[in-house]
């Protein structure tokens, strides 16, 4: 009697806690969207937007987080070697889901002059603060791309990172 009175102790003790609760920050994720094709810009055409639909984002988006865009990446992969002919770029961020109220914003971007092409990869820093989480939770996104310059004439294919940081923690309870 004395075994079933002190495990239903502990066990009443026990089960208003959680099992286990871990925290972590999370120095830097990135989402990968491979494979994105521009269209040959006709002669003299300065600029061009591409739109890139992110499906399903999956455990990311169900954790109780906090995260910040931080950065984008583009990598040239096919018809053009590099990114000198940028001379400002966007990323924009918005909802996939037409019924959510989020706008769409200027995630990640490079003022006129101020991009700095690496070779085939173009980086574009984030001066968006607002919490990145309520975008990911609605199930999907649409990026903007947004590129201004002496574009190149022929089609040319890119890979593009979305890169968010912050913390996040999971609570499991038995």
């Amino acid at each position: 009697m004395r075994t079933i009175l002190i495990g239903t102790s502990i066990l009443a003790f026990v089960a208003g806690c959680p099992l286990l609760d871990v925290q972590v920050e999370v120095s830097e994720v990135c989402i990968s969207y491979p494979g994105n094709q521009v269209e040959p810009a006709p002669a003299g055409m300065t600029d061009i937007t591409s739109e890139i639909r992110i499906g399903k984002l999956g455990a990311l988006a169900e954790l109780d987080a906090e995260l910040r865009f931080v950065r984008a990446e583009i990598r040239a992969t096919a018809g053009i070697e590099g990114f000198a002919f940028v001379g400002g770029a966007q990323v924009t961020v918005a909802s996939g889901d037409p019924d959510a109220a989020l706008p769409t914003v200027v995630a990640y971007q490079c003022a006129d002059g101020g991009c700095l092409p690496e070779g085939a990869v173009l980086a574009l820093p984030s001066d968006f603060q607002q919490d990145a989480v309520a975008y990911l939770r609605t199930g999907s996104i649409v990026a903007g791309l947004s590129v201004h310059g002496t574009l190149p004439t022929q089609a040319w294919s890119f890979d593009l990172d979305l890169c968010v940081e912050g913390s996040a923690s999971q609570v499991v309870s038995p």
